[in-house]
């Protein structure tokens, strides 16, 4: 989860091969929950 206009942890997360999922709230504030797509266990 990361805040919006938290451009470095967007950033670091677009690096690491997360997408943004969908929008939420944590604690009163606005966030965007990002995910990782991995390839199912055979």
């Amino acid at each position: 989860m990361i805040r919006p206009g938290n451009t470095a942890s967007v950033r670091v997360a677009e690096r690491l091969g997360f997408t943004p999922l969908r929008e939420g709230t944590l604690f009163g504030g606005p966030v965007t929950v990002h995910s990782l797509d991995r390839p199912a266990a055979a």
